[in-house]
């Protein structure tokens, strides 16, 4: 593999690598038909953008690098992502408690055999990441576990998934180790680090959807590896609930949380204390971010959107991570409302979910103190969707790749994920100009003849 310091990738495009076919005759799922129906919308389009303005906000100037489609699966996106449930779980390989644990997200098109589901593609010291609609996520939590007798699970699992309806961004960095033989070998020898920060710009509301009903988003970390210590080993943990601005014991969610796991308050500690990543409140990043000058509470008191009014991060996540040789790693954040009221006549873009991804450079570039080891990083196209079909792009999706160590390409090692396609500059003025003019012709059509 090239490293991301030499990939000659272009400066307007990504490359853009299908997988050859290599998973063709795999299956795709069909829907449960236990859970809310999918929406009709459930495939969108997403546009990825480079920070060309180097502002930390996405408005007209910046760069669009590609487009893509999502991926989708029934059950949940943390069950998706196949916390430390992976491949390797069924060859029989057990972790030792304290361990750094694996994820291999699949598609879950069959419960009983594997080899009908599409695992997704990893690479050596790469981050993959991947768009995906849950079914499970967007079922009706209000009422969904309603029959449930025990009161501390009822509260902690509509509490933790109430605002999980839209959509989800998955990440998973390495790849697991295996021998000559391919048989898969625990090194636990740290192989990098990942600082990354994610922030989300109109990702929260409660909507009617026609034909579906009330989609309720609010982000948050669905999964975080390595929640791990030894009383709670061998199985896949959720993280506990982030409810009035941090991850506080005393609220009643994290209250039934604890209950419902029997933990105390020092191994509810402990389970945020391994959480690799976490939500935090944006207001007060600071010099934790990767970049102080462009915090939301910066752009908040700097910058304004299409309309005048100050442009607002809602939802700030850290990732603050090591990965290992011989394990994958990785994280979920869930509840993207993946809506938008976007109009291209008036390009009110500031209207629009928009995911601000920020890598550290020492990350990419591997100096430093806190140097990393990532070189390459990749963004997946699921393509249209045939559900219980084989051999659709869903199971054979092409990896856009971008080189964010190149400067020019990447201002500032960032990138967005938009919910529609904003015009450039010249675009948006020859449609302005267009518009001026078809006007100016309807009003001289409409003037009464001279006497």
């Amino acid at each position: 593999m090239n490293d991301i310091r030499t990939l000659t990738l272009s400066l307007t495009l990504a490359v853009a690598l299908p997988a050859g076919g290599l998973f063709a005759g795999l299956a795709e799922p069909t829907a449960d038909a236990d859970f809310r129906d999918l929406r009709s919308d459930y495939v969108k389009t997403w546009y990825i953008y480079a920070d060309t303005n180097s502002n930390g906000i996405l408005d007209p100037g910046d760069r669009k690098v590609d487009a893509f489609k999502n991926w989708w699966t029934p059950v949940s996106a943390h069950t998706q992502h196949n916390y430390e449930d992976g491949p390797y779980g069924a060859e029989g390989f057990t972790y030792a408690p304290g361990q750094d644990l694996t994820s291999a997200p699949m598609n879950f098109a069959s419960r009983t055999d594997a080899a009908d589901n599409f695992w997704l593609a990893r690479e050596k010291n790469a981050i993959h990441f991947y768009m995906s609609y849950s079914q499970f996520d967007n079922n009706d939590f209000s009422t969904f576990y309603a029959n449930l007798n025990d009161a501390d699970r009822q509260k902690f699992l509509s509490d933790h998934n109430l605002n999980r309806n839209g959509w989800s961004l998955g990440w998973v960095t390495h790849d697991v180790t295996k021998d000559a033989q391919g048989a898969f070998v625990n090194d636990q020898t740290q192989a990098g680090k990942v600082k990354m920060d994610v922030y989300v710009h109109n990702g929260q509301g409660t909507y009617d959807i026609a034909g579906f009903g009330t989609s309720r988003s609010n982000p948050e970390v669905a999964t975080s590896n390595d929640i791990n210590f030894a009383a709670l080993d061998q199985t896949q943990w959720h993280p506990p609930v982030f409810a009035g601005g941090t991850y506080d014991i005393n609220d009643p969610a994290n209250q039934a949380y604890k209950n419902m796991l029997g933990l105390s308050d020092s191994q509810f500690q402990q389970i945020l204390d391994s959480m690799e990543t976490r939500e935090i409140d944006p207001s007060i990043l600071g010099n934790q971010a990767i970049w102080a000058n462009r915090t939301p509470a910066e752009i908040e008191a700097a910058l304004t959107d299409h309309a005048g009014n100050a442009y607002l991060y809602q939802d700030a996540f850290l990732e603050r991570s090591t990965y290992v040789e011989g394990a994958t790693d990785g994280a979920v954040i869930a509840g993207l409302a993946g809506q938008s009221n976007y109009d291209p006549s008036l390009n009110n873009w500031g209207d629009q979910q928009v995911i601000r991804i920020d890598i550290a450079p020492e990350t990419l570039m591997g100096e430093g103190e806190d140097a990393g080891n990532i070189r390459r990083i990749a963004f997946y196209d699921f393509g249209d969707s045939m559900p219980g079909a084989e051999g659709t792009q869903q199971t054979d999706p092409r990896a856009i790749l971008l080189d964010l160590s190149d400067a020019n390409a990447f201002p500032e090692y960032r990138f967005f994920i938009a919910q529609v396609e904003i015009p450039e500059p010249t675009t948006m003025a020859l449609l302005i100009g267009g518009g001026t003019l078809l006007l100016a012709r309807r009003r001289r059509r409409r003037q009464p003849a001279k006497s």
